[in-house]
């Protein structure tokens, strides 16, 4: 027959992970952040707006369409920064989850032994 479990209580901004899957949760965030940095990192450059013509007029236009498109708070590239951001802080989150695991598997071992 199956049962099924008491719903876990989520916390947000809280990663809940089984503990057999930790490494490769990890390992998923991991890549995630290494396709995301590059692609980042080029488009901080890329979406940089130059002047159409020499004019003021122009160069107003392409420091502001800059300004909306890589340095706003709420441009595409903001997010994606917070984004990436996240990611880190689940790595360490998932860091730390696996040392304490291994800790308590070692004080669990220890207290076998005695």
């Amino acid at each position: 027959m199956f049962t099924t479990a008491a719903p876990v209580q989520h916390t947000p901004g809280r990663l809940l992970v089984d503990a057999e899957e930790i490494e490769a949760t990890r390992a998923a965030f991991v890549e995630a952040i290494n396709e995301l940095a590059p692609l980042l990192r080029q488009a901080q450059h890329n979406l940089i707006s130059w002047p159409a013509a020499s004019d003021e007029v122009s160069r107003e236009a392409a420091g502001e369409q800059t300004r909306r498109g890589v340095q706003s708070e709420d441009s595409a590239l903001a997010v994606l920064t917070v984004y990436l951001a996240e990611l880190f802080h689940a790595v360490e989150q998932l860091d730390a989850a696996a040392a304490e695991y291994r800790a308590a598997e070692q004080r669990a071992s220890t207290g076998f032994r005695v």
